[in-house]
């Protein structure tokens, strides 16, 4: 994405940030016009239905209560129609209103069309954004300062809602490297379970610091599995010689720990997923392209959603239910291993000590 995108993105969401607070400020203020409505008109007609009974009923000095009755609902009127707070209400909802549709256009411009659109498309539909705003600042009424101070209090504890219930603390990787070396980290603080499902379909396509990441990563499955401690469920389709040795080379160490699934995917082209779940607290996944796609600016993130996580953990399990389980507590299930081995050709020496 280039810097002028970036920029254009930038400008959309602090527009989008301001109409959230301005809405949230306008409705404020026609929540207080709306009360001060009720609270003129209502005591005003009791008070007027009051005035007639009393004179209805002829009790002693009725007229004098009833013209002091009188003189509290001509204050009232009065009142009512100097601030005429119904109009000031429905004027602040209006507002509210404009201001929520331009925070939509802000929102679909940085979510949609600038993964659509090209920069001169961009900045045309930015600057009718911009403008459409500075008509709004100037064509409003004016928000009490009190009510923009509780829209900016209301503003920061939606956004922390907000962003806790859409997945909370998304952590977005830069590059493969940072997310080997950050999976290592997590497994090596795993204190009960590691679910990871690897299809095997990055090897080709590393750089030599991803190398260097990918085998940190190795080391640390090898690390926790010897411990004994963290149960490790592993899916893979064991797709080349490479992937086969590393899964096999942890069945052949005896970890009681690993546990291994099996899926033939050799018939399958489509691009599959790949995440590792950590004590089913956390879940960083990776969505390879290649070699469909150049890997360049490829998502990575990691999530600790207890919702986002429960769908990942159930489909997890699924996948190692419906799993050729190839390894599974003491059971090995050597004739898949050299079923496999047989079809990607690896020498039978290898499988001599399982």
């Amino acid at each position: 994405m280039g810097s002028t995108k970036q920029e254009i993105i930038d400008e959309a969401k602090r527009i989008e940030k301001e109409c959230l607070q301005f809405k949230i400020a306008h409705s404020r203020a026609a929540n207080f016009w709306e009360k001060s409505h009720l609270f003129i008109g209502v005591p005003t007609t009791i008070i007027s239905t009051l005035a007639a009974a009393v004179i209805i009923s002829g009790m002693p000095n009725a007229m004098t209560i009833a013209a002091f009755m009188a003189i509290f609902v001509a204050a009232f009127i009065a009142v009512s129609t100097f601030l005429n707070p119904k109009d000031r209400a429905n004027s602040y909802v209006m507002a509210s209103s404009k201001y929520d549709i331009l925070r939509n256009k802000a929102r679909y411009l940085t979510n949609i069309e600038s993964r659509l659109k090209n920069d001169d498309v961009l900045a045309s539909q930015l600057k009718e954004l911009v403008d459409k705003h500075s008509d709004l600042l100037q064509n409003t009424p004016a928000i009490p300062r009190w009510a923009m101070r509780k829209a900016t209090v209301e503003y920061s504890q939606s956004t922390t809602l907000t962003s806790e219930y859409e997945g909370a603390k998304v952590l977005k990787f830069e590059n493969c490297a940072e997310v080997y070396n950050h999976i290592a980290t997590k497994i090596s603080e795993a204190e009960i379970s590691i679910d990871d499902i690897t299809w095997g379909s990055r090897k080709d396509y590393r750089t030599k610091e991803e190398q260097d990441a990918y085998e940190n990563y190795l080391l640390s499955i090898n690390d926790v599995c010897a411990k004994g401690k963290v149960k490790y469920r592993e899916i893979s389709s064991l797709t080349d010689e490479h992937y086969f040795k590393r899964a096999i080379g942890l069945v052949k160490s005896k970890h009681y720990s690993y546990h291994l699934g099996y899926y033939d995917t050799s018939s399958v082209n489509i691009p599959l997923i790949s995440y590792i779940i950590i004590d089913r607290k956390e879940a960083i996944f990776g969505f390879y392209r290649a070699p469909f796609r150049s890997i360049e600016d490829e998502v990575y993130l990691q999530i600790n959603d207890s919702l986002t996580l429960q769908l990942f953990i159930d489909y997890f399990e699924t996948l190692w239910t419906g799993s050729t389980k190839i390894k599974e507590g003491k059971s090995v299930n050597i004739s898949s291993i050299k079923s496999i081995a047989d079809k990607l050709k690896i020498d039978p020496n290898y499988l001599s000590d399982l």
